[in-house]
């Protein structure tokens, strides 16, 4: 099996292989893919998650007061 490494990202649920590479592809090639994920942007999105999560767990009526100003 032959390995190829490059970075993309995934849009509307797909995977887009840059244009060097389509003429390594013939058509209806069967291929194994691994995805790895940048952890740093995982852990990033998490902390975001959570921070939003908890700041609005927070959140009140009474809070309500403060979006008017």
């Amino acid at each position: 099996m032959q390995a190829i490494e490059f970075t993309t990202t995934i849009e509307n649920q797909q995977i887009n292989i840059p244009s060097a590479y389509w003429n390594v592809f013939m058509p209806h090639t069967q291929v194994r893919i691994i995805v790895l994920i940048d952890e740093v942007a995982q852990e990033q999105q998490t902390w975001a998650n959570t921070t939003t999560e908890q700041f609005l767990a927070g959140y009140t009526e009474e809070d309500a007061v403060y979006d008017k100003l």
